[in-house]
């Protein structure tokens, strides 16, 4: 093999190696790894001592003991089994025999314990005293995750122990104690219980910890897999908190897919991100609640179409707006309301692991991350409202919904009429919105969005007067324009929308030919740089006046590249910025500065044409073992070069 092939070969193989190794960056080398990050102390809060719903919580000891495999990661466990005076600590050891035996050894210097040897782990201080125990002795740094193992109902609290459980505040006050003793919040949170996928129950954690794992429906009595979820830790102790979070959803799911057919779910959610997802949950609420008197149909038809969980009076989340964003003539304000939720909750949802069994899947399950309730017609009890904060807020939604508030069925008879109010230039510039006066309507509120990009551009109110207003700063474009009427209660009575208004301008640029030489054809190209739509306009005479129209050839601001050519030769050229003046003259450069449009495809055909024919004469000089340099027959080679120079075939690729 030649060197002139060895070469474009080693070259090729380097970059095929650059490209590899950016697309799988190597594992960080031992000095690269921070000791905090390669450590994790795990807590596990096992809440047994349910009457008649016993779990079986030493398979899961069992578990921890074989699958924690490093030394880098601690794992505690507080056991209240069914019973009085039984709660325990085990510090887990791993058990190479993978007997059934618990070989972990019981710590027994827990004051909290020493009195009665029985936890209420319904108490927050239970898990506090449990906490600061291992802090306070057997914790000095890295990563720190909790995880609630037992009986859970999301819309409430967790860890039931017989007539008590954590509520969502009691659950949220003990996390913040934790984080205050560790200096930071917790790394990872495991809801190792039934339906703590909920709204309700997530948005009291974002300030608690930076990541969880919950699942919107029932974990199934075996509880999460931790054998396998902590030999894949154990591989890899220093791999990301989000990749650590995914390992007990991704576990979790396979295990119910593999071995027990029951439907799984498990999603990480990333809570700093869902603190934003709740803030527009919250906006969200309340704009249903005000747009009630004339939505009420589209928010119950939402409802009514959503995924059920677990029957349970709770919905998918983004099922229901799904279902509420796909109505139609849904008012435009609560439509973008519902879809700024939705991408909130697609930020914040990191993972989703869901497997669906065939009798699940008929009944059309499917788990998104996150359900809210959302019960069928049936107005919120206190004992949910006052469950969190979030809840309160939800509350008023519901409520509003399904009390059946009588509403006065409002025609106010919205019309939209465009006018030249401005300029006196004939085009319409104005826009007036005319009303039927009524005493139930207190505003008018109008919001105008550019149409081309959904852009809001504009918006107004005006109190109900004498039945008109005018909008008169309407820069020239195509508009959508959308009108509420609201009471005095803030509850929007009216709607209307109207799409496709268009608001014309024309400016006009003055080119003055005089200094250029004008003997020939005469034409005017213009380029959009930002459209890349080409005109071109023949013109007589030496002043010159371009009109542009705004907005169905060209948009306010675009650039436009103006080139003269007189018999197919740029001889000037200049740029116009549309919208920056009415009417103005182009400054315009004399000479050829730039190539049309045109010639630059001409010359890039062009030289592919010349390298491919440079190739087939090296390519045929090979096969007859000649040389290009003992070719005999030289003047193929100059008719190729000059035919780059040839003046009349460039001006025939221009006009082609």
């Amino acid at each position: 093999m030649s060197a002139i092939v060895r070469l474009p070969v080693l070259f090729a193989s380097v970059m095929a190696i650059s490209l590899l190794s950016m697309a799988f960056p190597a594992a960080p080398a031992a000095s690269d790894v921070n000791d905090d990050d390669s450590s994790w102390t795990f807590l596990v809060y096992m809440s047994g001592d349910v009457a008649g719903s016993p779990l079986k919580w030493q398979d899961d000891i069992n578990e921890l003991e074989s699958g924690c495999l490093s030394q880098e990661i601690d794992v505690f466990c507080l056991v209240d089994p069914e019973g009085e005076g039984d709660s325990r600590i085990f510090s887990i050891s791993h058990d190479s025999l993978g007997s059934e035996e618990i070989v972990s050894e019981e710590i027994e210097d827990a004051a909290f314990l020493q009195d009665t040897g029985e936890a209420n782990m319904g108490d927050p201080q239970t898990l506090i005293d449990f906490a600061e125990l291992i802090i306070s002795s057997r914790y000095s740094d890295g990563r720190f995750g909790i995880i609630f193992w037992g009986h859970g109902e999301g819309l409430y609290g967790v860890s039931l122990d017989r007539d008590d459980y954590l509520d969502l505040a009691e659950m949220r006050y003990a996390l913040i104690a934790i984080g205050d003793m560790l200096g930071k919040k917790i790394d990872l949170l495991v809801f190792d219980a039934c339906r703590m996928g909920t709204l309700e129950a997530s948005s009291q954690l974002t300030d608690t910890a930076d990541y969880a794992v919950s699942s919107e429906i029932a974990v199934a009595s075996y509880g999460f897999p931790y054998d396998s979820i902590f030999v894949r830790l154990s591989l890899n102790p220093s791999m990301d908190t989000v990749d650590v979070a995914r390992a007990f959803a991704d576990e979790h799911v396979k295990y119910g897919a593999l071995m027990t057919g029951i439907s799984s779910h498990a999603a990480v959610i990333d809570l700093d991100r869902l603190r934003e997802a709740v803030t527009r949950v919250l906006d969200f609420s309340n704009c249903s609640k005000n747009f009630v008197p004339i939505a009420a149909s589209q928010l119950i038809e939402a409802r009514n179409g959503s995924v059920e969980v677990d029957g349970f009076n709770t919905v998918d989340l983004n099922s229901y707006l799904g279902c509420l964003t796909s109505s139609e003539e849904l008012p435009k304000r609560l439509l973008d309301s519902a879809n700024a939720v939705l991408n909130g909750l697609n930020d914040a949802i990191a993972v989703n692991r869901a497997y669906i069994n065939v009798s699940d899947s008929a009944s059309g399950l499917t788990l998104s991350g996150v359900s809210v309730f959302f019960p069928y017609q049936t107005v919120p009890g206190e004992s949910y409202e006052n469950a969190s904060t979030f809840s309160k807020s939800w509350t008023l939604f519901l409520r509003e919904l399904y009390l059946e508030n009588e509403y006065e069925n409002l025609d106010l008879n919205i019309s939209l009429s465009l006018s030249d109010g401005r300029f006196g230039d004939g085009l319409n510039d104005t826009v007036t919105i005319n009303w039927d006066s009524n005493d139930s309507v207190g505003t008018i509120d109008v919001d105008l969005f550019r149409e081309h990009d959904g852009a809001l551009v504009g918006d107004c109110s005006e109190k109900m007067g004498l039945g008109e207003f005018s909008i008169d700063w309407l820069q020239p474009d195509i508009y959508d324009i959308h009108v509420y009427c609201r009471d005095i209660n803030e509850s929007y009575r009216y709607y209307a929308s109207f799409g496709s208004i268009s608001i014309f301008r024309q400016f006009e640029y003055r080119i003055n030919l005089t200094s250029i030489f004008a003997q020939g054809d005469i034409d005017i190209i213009l380029f959009n740089l930002d459209s890349r739509r080409i005109e071109s306009v023949s013109v007589f005479g030496n002043d010159v006046t371009i009109a542009l129209s705004v907005p169905d050839h060209y948009r306010l601001g675009e650039r436009v590249l103006v080139q003269v050519l007189i018999d197919g030769e740029i001889v000037a050229s200049g740029l116009i910025v549309v919208g920056d003046a009415i009417e103005t003259e182009v400054s315009m450069t004399i000479g050829r500065s730039m190539s049309s449009p045109l010639e630059y495809s001409c010359t890039i055909l062009l030289t592919a044409l010349i390298i491919y024919s440079f190739i087939k004469l090296m390519k045929v000089g090979e096969e007859t073992g000649l040389s290009i340099r003992g070719m005999r027959n030289r003047k193929l080679l100059r008719s190729i070069s000059s035919l780059s120079r040839n003046r009349a075939f460039r001006k025939a690729g221009r006009r082609s």
